[in-house]
């Protein structure tokens, strides 16, 4: 999906299908796809105006990150296909050596580093020759830390779980649903589809650092696509999601 621009919804390439619309699976046949993405974010701040910490800060303490993927798809029957993904969904690391906040009492190094995986099963029904629907169960482990902000404890409620707790995990479980249809001699592909919010357990060692006593959920989304096979060697495609992060 990376190399087409990101389109998942309605174009289905491998049985990563999953991770975006799970009717998918009933398009792409029996296979076994494995990959990995190498991620380098640039991370900085920039702070003016403050007598304590105005200046420049690289957040880069570490430079490469490697996010792997996994999928199976197994054709049960002609019309019923069930497949597996094991794949990273979000997450982040900032690393300053030099901590932004060292004259407020803060030592050592700053930094957050968080990581989602999902395993997702799902199954898909191809119900008419041209349609079908799937779902997937998402199951959820997520790790979170964060360090080099102890000085501020003072300004939270629990602030003995604010920093420097070393690693902590939560986990969840949601669905995801998708449905998806060839229409105009299959010239054109439609798909939709609908991701449940998350509610994971809380992270208790940052529970003075995080919302709602450590809360860190996964949003729910929903989204829609369409593809054009214009010609045997040319397809256009365009998605549409909204992620509901604001509630």
């Amino acid at each position: 999906a990376q190399g087409n621009a990101g389109t998942s919804i309605a174009n289905f390439n491998d049985a990563l299908t999953i991770a975006s619309n799970p009717a998918g699976l009933s398009w792409v046949g029996q296979r076994i796809d494995v990959g990995a993405t190498v991620f380098s974010p640039d991370r900085s701040v920039e702070i003016t105006g403050s007598s304590m910490a105005s200046g420049h800060y690289s957040g880069n303490g570490r430079e490469y990150f490697v996010i792997p993927e996994v999928a199976y798809n197994h054709q049960v029957t002609d019309d019923v296909a069930f497949g597996f993904a094991l794949y990273g969904n979000g997450g982040m690391n900032t690393g300053y050596k030099q901590n932004p906040f060292q004259n407020y009492g803060n030592t050592g190094s700053a930094g957050v580093d968080l990581t989602q995986v999902f395993f997702s099963p799902a199954i898909a029904w191809k119900y008419s020759d041209t349609q079908s629907i799937g779902i997937a169960s998402n199951i959820m482990y997520q790790r979170f830390e964060a360090k080099g902000i102890a000085g501020f404890a003072q300004m939270s409620q629990d602030g003995s779980n604010l920093s420097n707790r070393g690693k902590d995990s939560s986990t969840g479980i949601g669905f995801r649903i998708g449905w998806s249809g060839h229409f105009l001699d299959e010239k054109v592909t439609l798909g939709a589809k609908y991701s449940s919010q998350i509610k994971a357990d809380n992270f208790d060692k940052y529970s003075g650092l995080l919302a709602e006593n450590g809360g860190f959920d996964v949003p729910e989304s929903y989204g829609v696509g369409a593809a054009y096979q214009v010609t045997p060697k040319l397809k256009v495609a365009a998605d549409i999601e909204r992620i509901n992060y604001s509630d």
